[in-house]
């Protein structure tokens, strides 16, 4: 009876030292495990991604973390992004994305978030889905950013003319850039201030400009991304008449012509503390999967040629050289 007391108390002994050492070699492996987080943003060679880029980089460097950004053109449809990500999607752990369309990629990543947490950026396409602990989203106060670009304007009505204001609103697929142009729209119109035309962004925006203007030329021309701010610029640099922009971007083009008084005020997004916030929760979902994340809004900055190298307008247009 006494040896079966023994026998028993050691196997109980050698079982949970068993199990002991079984979630010791997970607990390392876990801790050992560096992460694959894939990032894929529209055009992501664009130096409008500088700042982005940094975030990513420092955020990989605190936690650590490999951050893989994949090469992407311009404007490519939300299926090929399905098709990329699909590509992608064995060798990643986590995914952060730009997505193409609110509406259309919206089944489509709460699909990918059931196996891979999935951090958006720039879009609230996440609103409303169900899988929230996979599934969160990172961008602006698109409101507040929208109605600030509009008050740039505004702060100058002293002009010597009737304004007249053509807007290029970006990618209306996506319902955050909806979102900026309702709010930019209903500052111009408690001020009083004509839109005469709006126009999306497009492959052929270059040209819908110029047509549009042939049509009812804009005195004025708002551009709510850092795109078509771009497209803003060079077709103001090439017509003889007066023409005062005022957009939302932080390209190294926007900033040098802001430099240059071409453009009139810069809306210039926190997109440092977006990459770093984006990793950061990538991280926390991968470490925590049944601890809900929520979404995260970066601040923004009003900045115009007079003040653009006050220490922190400098430090969010030129973070390279800090």
């Amino acid at each position: 009876m006494k040896n079966n007391w023994y026998l028993n108390l050691m196997i109980v002994v050698l079982a949970l030292s068993a199990f002991a050492f079984g979630v010791l070699v997970w607990r390392n492996d876990d801790a050992e495990k560096t992460y694959q987080i894939t990032v894929v943003v529209d055009d992501s060679s664009d130096t409008r991604w500088v700042a982005f880029k940094e975030g990513l980089e420092k955020a990989a460097d605190d936690f650590p973390v490999v951050v893989n950004t994949i090469n992407t053109e311009h404007f490519y449809t939300p299926v090929k992004q399905e098709e990329l990500i699909l590509n992608e999607q064995e060798s990643m752990d986590a995914l952060i994305l730009q997505p193409q369309d609110s509406e259309l990629s919206a089944e489509f990543l709460e699909e990918v978030s059931k196996n891979t947490p999935l951090v958006l950026v720039e879009s609230d396409v996440s609103m409303g889905v169900e899988n929230t602990d996979r599934y969160l989203s990172i961008t602006a106060d698109d409101d507040a950013l929208g109605a600030a670009l509009a008050e740039e304007l505004a702060k100058d009505t002293a002009f010597p003319r009737t304004l007249q204001v053509g807007i290029l609103s970006g990618n209306q697929e996506l319902t955050n850039m909806q979102t900026r142009l309702a709010a930019c729209e209903k500052v111009l119109k408690k001020h009083n201030i004509e839109v005469i035309w709006e126009l999306h962004d497009s492959k052929e925006l270059s040209k819908a400009i110029v047509y549009q203007q042939r049509t009812k030329r804009a005195n004025v021309i708002l551009a709510l991304d850092d795109r078509t701010l771009e497209e803003a610029v060079d077709y103001v640099e090439s017509v003889s008449f007066d023409i005062d922009i005022y957009g939302v971007g932080c390209s190294d083009a926007n900033v040098f012509y802001l430099e240059r008084g071409v453009i009139s005020a810069l809306i210039v997004p926190n997109e440092f503390q977006m990459g770093y916030e984006a990793v950061e929760k990538a991280v926390d979902m991968l470490k925590s999967p049944i601890r809900s994340v929520e979404n995260s809004e970066i601040n923004f900055y009003r900045i115009r040629t007079e003040n653009i190298y006050e220490p922190e307008n400098e430090r969010m247009l030129f973070p390279l050289v800090q």
